[in-house]
């Protein structure tokens, strides 16, 4: 696949050519303090920054949006997994509340975050609650009100007996529940059916109500009321399929879902047989309430679409205005991912929630990490090409925009100077051998941003012009950290952590 792609989508004369300007790294170090009462007052309404996380060095920087100065650091956090060699990434995501705190996880040591910023953007630790997390925390999610936030442990529970020949695998997970006026925890001992698999919370329906993706084809109700008094007997669940790696919540069209496929080697190849079994798709659900709430029979929206089939989805995200997700697909069109990873199709997928129809295109080739960060305007996702001699790191972009003649197509192509240690043709593209990037882009999608693993620089792209900024952070960023824009007052459209 080419790079030149449609313009269509951007006003003419509007993407320049690249410039690279030097940002200095200077900053000052926040302390963290037990309560933001000694900080100054809030950071301004509809002020913008982006968080960069390096979980390797156990900092949190903050940079002011667009000037990108850094505004502080906080030490001693560690938003990422304790079982990564590099600390990274932060799987269960950021959730940015209206009020302006940020809810994250530090999984090195076991507890879970409030973080706000002061009127000079500098970062304080308003809340903090121990949590059992695990290895790593791998799904958060809040509910519609911004009153309650779920955060699931990987391997934090207790490992249940050998199972009998035929049966699911048996064991149990962590539910912390946390109260985000009180910052109290109400963690929870879940029974999963199948130990392999992730437990995924999802809020949704009057009373309101936890809908846990438990492994093993099912997905259980929770009221949140009983989970509070410490009552985790399930009131009803639902079949879904296998496998599942992501999910969300849409209050718009009173809906939760969540992924499903086979997992590797049996995603599928080009070469497979059966390149989209029935039950590989989204599963959608419709929340039905009365004096509980329950889940309907689930609505499988197939992967396959626009005759493009296989692979499966993961890490969706939802779209403004509620109505629809968007998940990407890799697709390795060759025998081997490992070692013909420039050659993996990167497709967009999305959902139409209202009425549970797929659209799916291609963005390009080559390996990418956690795509498509979306704002209310565009998503982008890094794509890492071979590294060579004049060649070139993509950011691609995705049109949000209904009206837009380029509407869920990638409209542009942003060429990104390659890591020093990026991966190369021919050989697996696995850390620590290689360095991996991360993406963001703000809420008004005017500016996106990409990390450069191992080389401590983010580079910010303008939207409106291509111009491309490196911002120099203090800390290395191996691995390729974790980078979230946000904007102060904002209200989220995505529940899930992101």
């Amino acid at each position: 696949m080419g790079h030149s792609l449609s313009r269509c989508a951007f006003k003419p004369g509007l993407w320049k050519a690249r410039s690279r300007t030097p940002v200095g790294a200077l900053g000052i170090a926040a302390g963290l303090l037990a309560s933001f009462g000694a900080a100054s007052a809030s950071a301004q309404t509809g002020a913008n920054y982006l968080m960069v996380s390096d979980g390797a060095a156990s900092k949190v920087h903050f940079y002011r949006v667009p000037d990108m100065k850094l505004t502080g650091t906080l030490s001693g956090v560690t938003l990422a997994s304790p079982d990564d060699p590099a600390g990274n990434p932060l799987h269960a995501g950021v959730i940015v509340l209206p009020d302006g705190r940020l809810i994250v996880n530090d999984e090195g040591q076991q507890r879970t975050l409030a973080i706000k910023l002061d009127g000079q953007g500098a970062p304080h630790i308003v809340q903090s609650v121990a949590s059992t997390l695990g290895g790593e925390a791998p799904w958060s999610a809040v509910d519609p009100s911004f009153r309650y936030y779920a955060v699931s442990s990987n391997g934090g529970g207790t490992t249940g007996p050998a199972p009998a020949p035929g049966s699911f695998q048996t064991g149990t997970e962590f539910l912390n529940l946390i109260d985000l006026k009180t910052f109290k925890n109400t963690r929870l001992e879940i029974p999963m059916r199948n130990v392999g698999e992730d437990l995924t919370p999802l809020f949704g329906g009057k009373p309101l109500t936890l809908f846990a993706g438990v492994g093993g084809g099912e997905m259980r109700h929770y009221p949140v009321a009983r989970l509070l008094a410490g009552n985790a007997t399930p009131t009803g669940s639902s079949p879904m399929g296998p496998n599942s790696h992501g999910g969300f919540s849409s209050p718009k069209t009173n809906k939760v879902g969540i992924t499903t496929g086979p997992q590797p080697p049996r995603l599928g190849s080009g070469t497979t047989a059966i390149p989209n079994p029935a039950n590989l798709g989204m599963d959608v659900f419709d929340i039905r309430c009365s004096a509980v709430c329950a889940l309907s029979s689930p609505f499988t929206v197939p992967w396959n679409a626009n005759r493009l089939t296989l692979s499966k989805g993961n890490r969706v995200r939802m779209l403004v205005p509620g109505t629809e997700v968007l998940t990407p697909l890799n697709v390795d069109l060759t025998p081997g991912i490992a070692t013909d990873w420039q050659n993996v199709r990167l497709d967009a997928h999305f959902t139409n929630l209202e009425n549970n129809r797929a659209f799916r295109t291609t963005v390009g080739t080559g390996a990418s990490s956690r795509g498509f960060p979306v704002s209310a305007t565009f998503a982008v996702e890094p794509v890492i090409r071979p590294r060579a001699a004049g060649a070139s790191d993509e950011l691609k972009i995705i049109d949000l925009r209904p009206s837009s003649p380029g509407y869920r197509k990638a409209v542009r192509t942003i060429k990104l100077e390659q890591m020093s240690k990026g991966p190369v043709a021919g050989v697996a593209p696995t850390f620590p051998d290689y360095e991996r990037r991360f993406a963001a882009i703000t809420p008004n999608g005017r500016y996106a941003f990409v990390s450069r693993g191992g080389d401590g620089i983010v580079d910010m792209v303008t939207m409106a012009t291509g111009k491309v900024t490196e911002v120099k952070v203090p800390t290395s960023l191996s691995g390729g950290g974790h980078i979230d824009a946000f904007q102060i007052g904002a209200r989220p459209w995505d529940l899930s952590g992101r």
